[in-house]
């Protein structure tokens, strides 16, 4: 008896040495294969088998090339001008320039929208110079007034030496500048531009916290005189502010200006290349023209 037992079980084992060899191939519907077995094999086979490679759901990114980086700065200096709160009317606050035609016209949109850039379209600073520039108005003195002007029209600069560099029918960073720009694959040019628009915007961003600061503190002032004063410090000839709106090569105008000579000088290039382009073409046209009745052929 053990020794049939030890026969059966050597039989088994050959058995299932046999099935695992062909777990793999397919079996047919009318084989006498124990197919609980195949599957338990094949079962076995599919716990031992590596899973094939997944593809990384995290792509590595391409070298952003200068002239995208630069046009992403450009994005970033628009997306700063164009922040706005949403609801905002500024009409709300249009009478603050009523008596200022020489500066603010009744009809001329784009210098209280550069004005309301200049403050980033902050409503409470907005507010406060609306009332800063009333109780100036209210005393009826003239360099009152005065003071009040130069306050609307400082913030008004600061927006525009901004916008200038942006606009896309302007005379800086236009569509029509970028396409040369971009054509022309001018390395130094690019980088440049590119460095000086981070700088616009850091400038921007610190000019506007110190307006804030100034205007909170010149709006708690309670005498005419003082409120007078100050704006004078803060906007007036060489005042704090200006001086980092308008002066000097670090300034908002200064930043502005330098991008504006590279793009310049860039254009007049590529134009004076058109032109000898021209010339050159044209003389070998003329060369290449119909020779003269009686010339010696050759």
């Amino acid at each position: 008896m053990i020794r049939v037992g030890m026969i059966i079980c050597a039989v088994s084992i050959l058995g299932l040495l046999m099935l695992s060899c062909a777990a793999g191939a397919k079996v047919p519907s009318n084989s006498p294969i124990n197919l609980h077995a195949v599957k338990i094999v094949h079962t076995m086979n599919q716990l031992n088998t590596p899973d094939p490679i997944k593809p990384s759901p995290y792509k590595v990114p391409l070298p952003q090339t200068p002239y995208a980086a630069l046009l992403e700065s450009l994005g970033k200096l628009k997306d700063s001008l164009n922040s706005k709160p949403e609801g905002f009317d500024k009409s709300a606050f249009d009478d603050m320039f009523n008596d200022f035609n020489r500066s603010f016209r009744s009809d001329d949109y784009y210098s209280k929208n550069y004005f309301y850039i200049g403050l980033k379209h902050d409503i409470v600073h907005i507010e406060r110079v609306r009332q800063i520039v009333r109780a100036l108005k209210a005393t009826g003195i003239a360099a009152d007034k005065e003071a009040a002007e130069k306050l609307l029209i400082g913030l008004r600069d600061s927006g525009i030496y901004v916008s200038d560099v942006v606009e896309e029918d302007g005379q800086i960073l236009s569509n029509a500048n970028l396409s040369i720009l971009q054509k022309s694959n001018n390395m130094e040019v690019i980088n440049v531009v590119r460095l000086v628009l981070g700088n616009l915007l850091l400038k921007r961003e610190h000019v506007m916290e110190l307006l804030k600061e100034k205007i909170r503190d010149i709006s708690g002032l309670k005498k005419v005189a003082l409120i007078r004063d100050a704006v004078n410090l803060t906007f007036g000839k060489n005042g704090e502010i200006l001086e980092k709106i308008e002066n000097g090569h670090d300034s908002l105008l200064g930043l502005r200006d330098l991008i504006k000579n590279k793009i310049d000088d860039l254009v007049e290039q590529q134009e004076r290349q058109a032109r000898l382009s021209a010339r050159i073409k044209e003389e070998e046209l003329k060369k290449k023209g119909p020779k003269k009745k009686g010339a010696k052929k050759e």
